[in-house]
Formats: structure tokens, sequence, C-alpha cells
């Protein structure tokens, strides 16, 4: 079991509300006494992997696929349900920006 953070960027360009989620996530996971682990969608995202290990995750899972280059909230949704499923964490983070709540949106939808 895990603390999954997800990680919101635009091509690359990590959110300032991605480092909060980060944080929140490494808290939580060690309340928890479990690990956090990241979760990054869409092209361009490798260089966020060494971010996501300095703010704690052990592990950061990606989702690449030409579909999810550019932002929409049906297909990131879906890429992250598919991982939420596979890895079944304790707890989802996400940024409470607007990407993000349509994201969850998304997640909570399936």
């Amino acid at each position: 079991m895990s603390v999954l953070a997800i990680i919101e960027h635009d091509r690359g360009t990590l959110t300032s509300a991605s480092l909060g989620v980060l944080t929140a996530a490494r808290n939580l996971a060690q309340q928890m006494n479990t690990t956090m682990e990241a979760l990054t969608i869409g092209a361009s995202a490798d260089a966020l992997c060494s971010v996501a290990a300095l703010y704690g995750a052990t592990v950061v899972h990606q989702a690449h696929h030409e579909a999810l280059t550019d932002f929409g909230p049906e297909a990131w949704g879906e890429a992250a349900a598919q991982v939420i499923t596979s890895l079944s964490p304790q707890l989802v983070m996400g940024s409470g920006t607007e990407r993000g709540h349509e994201i969850v949106a998304q997640i909570a939808a399936r």
C-alpha cells in the first residue's frame, strides 16, 4: 500500500501545485507508515522523475502515449484510473487546480 501523488505538468514543466501535492503526499505517507509514489501522465515528463524523487517518491510511474501529449481530462483521467486500478494505493492525491479537479473527477467517474 502507498500514497500516490498525481504530478501535474504542461509538456514537462512542473506546476507549483504539484510540489504541494508531493509534499503533502510525503507527509501523509510518513504518518501512515507507508511509501509515497508519484504518477506522471503525458509526454516530456521524464525530467519530473528526479524532482519527485527529491520530494520522497520511492517510485515514479509514467503513463506515456501520443494521445496524452496535451492535457485532456478524459484521456488523462482514464490513464490515471488504469494506473490506480493496477497499483491499488491506499490514498490518491491530486492538485487543487482546475486541471487537478478534472482529472480526479474523471477517476471518480470510473
